[in-house]
């Protein structure tokens, strides 16, 4: 990362170096060699040659991408850039832009290399051509020689400007027989194969959306890999014309000897621990409606992250919490739902959700012909269902059994 600056931002002889520590932290992620980002940031040159594209999105609000509603709640892992960033960025190029510019650092969004790391990929793997968004399952066994403990995870897909995001998930064997839903084998419509699994089976999750950084978990928490089982990628393709061959891997760092607390991956709504949707989850053609799902906790918890997720019929969607004392904790709310961005959002501090507390999610769709991402045209009667053309509601949430001081932690 670039340092911080010490002086007012685009003031003074150092205004490149200033416009370059935006550029690196908010467009380089996605912008650089190996990412998805149509063009490269890395350095003044590239900039420079892009930089009437540059301030028209940027005073668009197009780039960089941030879906959550800021009046609504601020979160650790925002893209966005501040009215001084923007008015910065559009001066420097209008001024013919400094070549007073840091060098680039070529390891944003990517993990780093350390001892305490390992790798576990998919095999390659053929992705048809394809005319519309397609999501494809794939499925690996593992076996590590423990069970080993972590602090990080980061997924990443070896053809990121083909892919547009990944949902990784490490699953046990099915040990008893309620609550299944079923991973199919890299075809969607299971031809090729599918196994069932069960709500319980979860372990932990991950996912990759261009940009993402690396998943980091406080000090004395961490996620526990079984030594033998199952890790599944769901990956979402958008059209492409040609056929290619595509690998993912997930990256397991700051591998230690022993965690004080295991992270609890949970799921409110579809196929979830709790909150199924109120009223079932059906969704008559030329519609809008509300759905609601309701989570009581069952222990005081801690909230780490959390990940919203509808299909393409999604319009909008809002998380909170009512505590039992009655205030609400606002977590996150998307106005204009977007399938193609979704990730884990990260609050500013640990939240904690006590015994009793509900968790609260709000969503409504447009099944109708102007939505312009219907899958059925004419509209048709879509039910709750896995894939991508049924639909689903969804918060994934990442939790720790609760401790005095938790509000307080830094990651």
């Amino acid at each position: 990362m670039i340092p911080p600056s010490t002086h007012v931002l685009g003031q003074g002889k150092s205004i490149g170096k200033d416009i370059s520590q935006i550029i690196y932290n908010k467009c380089t992620p996605c912008h650089q060699k190996g990412e998805a980002g149509p063009m490269l940031l890395e350095s003044w040159k590239q900039i420079k040659g892009q930089s009437k594209l540059i301030k028209y999105v940027v005073d668009k609000g197009i780039m960089p991408p941030w879906k959550p509603d800021t009046a609504y709640s601020r979160l650790k892992n925002e893209r966005l850039l501040s009215e001084s960033e923007r008015k910065a960025i559009a001066d420097w190029i209008v001024g013919n832009g400094s070549e007073d510019f840091a060098p680039a650092s070529t390891s944003l969004g990517k993990p780093k290399t350390t001892k305490n790391e390992l790798t576990i990929s998919s095999p390659y793997f053929d992705v048809p051509s394809l005319k519309k968004d397609t999501l494809m399952y794939v499925k690996v066994l593992y076996h590590l020689e423990k069970d080993i403990y972590a602090k990080s995870l980061m997924t990443l897909p070896e053809n990121p400007q083909k892919v547009h995001h990944i949902n990784s998930t490490f699953l046990k064997y099915p040990t008893n027989n309620s609550g299944a839903f079923f991973v199919f084998d890299v075809n969607e419509s299971g031809k090729s194969g599918r196994d069932t699994f069960y709500k319980s089976d979860l372990i932990c999750a991950d996912n990759w959306v261009p940009g993402a950084l690396m998943k980091t978990l406080p000090a004395d928490i961490g996620y526990k890999l079984p030594s033998d089982g199952v890790l599944v990628f769901e990956c979402h393709y958008p059209p492409s014309p040609k056929p290619f061959r595509d690998r993912i891997k997930i990256t397991i760092s700051d591998i230690v000897d022993t965690v004080y607390r295991l992270v609890q991956h949970s799921t409110i709504g579809s196929y979830g621990q709790s909150g199924d949707p109120y009223p079932p989850l059906i969704i008559p053609p030329d519609s809008t409606p509300y759905f609601m799902c309701t989570s009581i906790a069952k222990d005081d918890l801690t909230l780490l992250n959390f990940n919203p997720h509808m299909h393409y019929l999604g319009k909008y969607f809002e998380a909170f919490i009512v505590h039992t004392n009655g205030d609400t904790t606002h977590l996150v709310r998307i106005k204009d739902w977007d399938f193609f961005w979704q990730e884990y959002y990260v609050p500013l501090h640990p939240i904690k959700i006590e015994k009793g507390a509900k968790t609260v999610v709000l969503c409504r769709f447009d099944n109708t012909a102007a939505n312009p991402r219907n899958p059925h045209l004419p509209p048709q009667f879509v039910k709750q269902g896995l894939k991508s053309s049924d639909e689903m509601i969804n918060l994934n949430l990442d939790v720790v059994d609760y401790r005095n001081g938790d509000e307080l932690m830094n990651y």
